[in-house]
């Protein structure tokens, strides 16, 4: 287990500022920064400042951010600009288009079984467009955790892949 430190953009309001993150991140030098980012349905006070401070600590204490985006996309991609940072997009459900963005500015996307909720189109769509050394999969559901082997088995499906091979790729990424 790795552990990850931040403020999600939904509780921004209750941030405490970067000392307290640098703190728990010397206490924990195992630990990674997130998951920290911006929610246009959901964010708080200062949400864009303070992820951007977040971001800052994990690019300068050379710590992994996990993102958090929802309908931020382009606020999400500028604020990445310029930081020489290795990231996690958590639930990446942005438009495919976006993909090549995230991937020329380092990220790794992270496809959860939410994923599976938009058209079947949408779905390979993305998933096909997600360089096979950046994908990331995860059990994070709204209705709870899904079993991950029923996860990977459709995103193998998508992609017409082994599931046995899928997997070998992702623990790799991981």
């Amino acid at each position: 287990v790795v552990p990850f430190f931040g403020t999600h953009p939904w509780y921004s309001d209750e941030y405490d500022g970067e000392g307290v993150l640098v703190k728990i991140l010397e206490k924990y030098p195992e630990a990674n920064v997130g998951e920290i980012g911006l929610d246009g349905t959901r964010s708080g006070h200062d949400a864009l400042k303070i992820f951007k401070e977040q971001l800052d600590v994990a690019s300068r204490m050379n710590r992994i951010a996990s993102i958090h985006m929802v309908r931020s996309t382009d606020d999400v991609l500028s604020a990445l600009k310029g930081h020489d940072i290795r990231t996690i997009i958590h639930s990446y459900d942005a438009p495919a288009g976006f993909v090549n963005a995230f991937v020329q500015r380092g990220c790794c996307l992270s496809i959860s079984p939410r994923l599976f909720k938009k058209p079947i189109e949408k779905v390979r769509d993305i998933i096909n467009s997600i360089p096979k050394d950046r994908l990331l999969l995860e059990s994070d559901h709204c209705d709870g955790v899904m079993d991950m082997h029923e996860h990977i088995c459709k995103v193998a499906s998508v992609l017409e892949m082994n599931v046995f091979e899928l997997s070998d790729i992702v623990s790799k990424n991981a």
